[in-house]
């Protein structure tokens, strides 16, 4: 099994460059990356001199079965995967559904090694977790500017941070402080993450309950009554903060919600009266939205990244004019602190 691919993402090259260094042809490279062409003598001895390793690191058989390094654990038998570099690795993310994207995998896992089914993006793949609503304009955007790709896996603010703290996503998105409180969402950042840490402002959002219009829930007070059906949200999300500010800390509630468009599709359906969710979410589905709090969302990165190409376009296009006036189109934004930062 060749980890030729991995070898070469090790060093943030392109086949075009490990082509220039190697003298090998990049078509030959790809075929021999895809498991199509077993590369000659000569050619494995020029590969591993261009990538400092033994033909024996890149070409052994030894160890098939370690040959992807999950990011996390796949929760199927034989998964397809996206991949995606970080510092001296290649990591492998399970495909699952993105609330606001549709991407084709790179590959699947048949138990013992990686299939690819396309050519490697694993240098040019930005990997967010977040709970943005909008975070399909970010990427599509990022994607026209950059080139770049975009995997947005929707995580609660403490998850997404914990996964940056594992090192397995490139940034975290937060909203875990509203627009008054001290600190902001650096202190929460200082406390689970530490210090070396880039904040930058995505903007202000507006949360609170979407209700069924026609329902008389025309006040926050009307939403808490006994017999009004709730649909929850996780602890450890910016919405379930804004939930423990409206309903008492006994209050049962049996569903809980893993994204705002399921709030939505609760709602909507009248599966349940009310339930917590960015006021953009509410109004795309027609709802009413009693605002309750507005908080600031921020996307945390690693400082050491700040050179990265991916953190360097993600703040291009998050400081730029044309994303701001896109951005201020949607309900329950506030873009005027768009593209601040903050170093914690």
């Amino acid at each position: 099994m060749s980890r030729l691919r991995i070898f070469r993402n090790k060093k943030n090259w392109t086949q075009a460059e490990l082509a220039r260094r190697s003298n090998v042809s990049r078509s030959r490279i790809a075929a021999i990356e895809n498991g199509a062409l077993v590369p000659s003598v000569h050619a494995a001895l020029a590969l591993a001199r261009a990538l400092d390793c033994t033909v024996e690191e890149l070409f052994s058989e030894e160890g098939e079965g370690a040959t992807i390094a999950w990011a996390w654990h796949p929760t199927q038998d034989f998964p397809a995967y996206w991949e995606a570099s970080f510092d001296q690795k290649v990591l492998a993310f399970p495909v699952e559904p993105l609330p606001y994207n549709i991407l084709p995998p790179d590959g699947w896992f048949d138990g013992r090694s990686r299939k690819p089914l396309s050519s490697d993006a694993s240098s040019m793949t930005l990997i967010m977790a977040s709970c943005d609503p909008a975070v399909g304009l970010l990427s599509a955007m990022i994607g026209a500017k950059t080139g770049m790709r975009v995997l947005s896996f929707h995580r609660s603010s403490n998850e997404a941070l914990s996964l940056l703290k594992q090192g397995v996503v490139h940034v975290a998105g937060t909203h875990l402080r509203e627009i008054d409180e001290p600190g902001g969402n650096a202190s929460v950042v200082c406390d689970l993450l530490g210090k070396g840490f880039g904040l930058l402002r995505g903007a202000v959002w507006h949360e609170g309950i979407a209700v069924r219009p026609g329902e008389g829930l025309t006040e926050i007070r009307k939403t808490v009554s006994p017999h009004i059906r709730w649909i929850g949200r996780k602890q450890g999300s910016g919405a379930r903060r804004c939930q423990d500010k409206v309903l008492p800390s006994d209050r049962a509630i049996k569903n809980v919600a893993q994204n705002h468009w399921e709030v939505t599709m609760a709602v909507r359906q009248g599966w349940v009266d009310a339930g917590v969710c960015h006021r953009l979410a509410a109004e795309q589905a027609g709802l009413e939205f009693l605002q309750v709090s507005q908080e600031t969302f921020d996307l945390c990165y690693p400082k050491y990244m700040e050179k990265d190409p991916r953190i360097v376009g993600l703040r291009k296009v998050i400081r730029s004019v044309s994303y701001r006036k896109n951005l201020t189109r949607f309900k329950g934004i506030d873009t005027r602190t768009t593209g601040d930062e903050e170093t914690v």
